[in-house]
């Protein structure tokens, strides 16, 4: 049985940590999720937010300090674990899916892209992701697949149709461009009034 005063405390650290994050003091939120996880080895938050944060300290940091591989291995070692928590958590295989692009193994990150969105069908943000990762490698056909889903599920989403516009004009479909600045307009009308 799990100690709930620990999972509690556990949860405090993952809280400070993410606060700490946003204000930019990533060195003291990474300090917070490795106590999180001393206090409780199965927080699955602390587990997904370290690894994001070694993903993004990789990124930030790959151009003065070579040698980032490392931390993405650390990042890739994080996720591993949420993922034997719980490997139903699709937001979790999209997180792994980022890292492992950015440790160039496109293939395993196809994988996980497709795992996150075969889990959680509905998530718009999981198909966002997916796609903004397609149109990464170059594979527009799929992207465009993927955006046509976020905006199946979320037609507000000025996100997915800022880049079919681009996929469009991509492939010089003037309709379909006007029909995505149509949508643009619409949602940022809306936005202001």
């Amino acid at each position: 049985m799990r100690d709930e005063a620990h999972e509690d405390e556990s949860m405090h650290w993952v809280h400070k940590g993410m606060e700490l994050k946003a204000r930019g003091e990533l060195a003291e939120a990474l300090e917070c999720f490795d106590r999180a996880l001393e206090i409780d080895p199965r927080n699955l938050n602390a587990w997904n937010n370290k690894g994001s944060l070694l993903g993004e300290l990789a990124t930030m940091n790959a151009a003065e300090e070579p040698g980032q591989s490392q931390r993405l291995g650390e990042a890739l070692e994080c996720f591993d674990r949420a993922l034997e928590i719980d490997p139903t958590d699709g937001e979790l295989w999209s997180n792994k899916a980022k890292a492992l692009l950015l440790a160039g193994r496109r293939d395993e990150a196809l994988d996980c892209y497709d795992r996150s969105t075969d889990l959680c069908p509905g998530s718009a943000l999981l198909w966002l992701n997916k796609g903004l990762a397609m149109e990464g490698l170059e594979y527009y056909a799929d992207a465009m697949h993927c955006y046509d889903k976020v905006v199946e599920l979320d037609p507000k989403n000025k996100q997915a149709w800022v880049r079919k516009y681009w996929i469009h004009r991509r492939w010089d479909e003037l309709w379909d461009m006007a029909e995505c600045i149509e949508h643009i307009k619409a949602i940022e009308r809306e936005e202001e009034g």
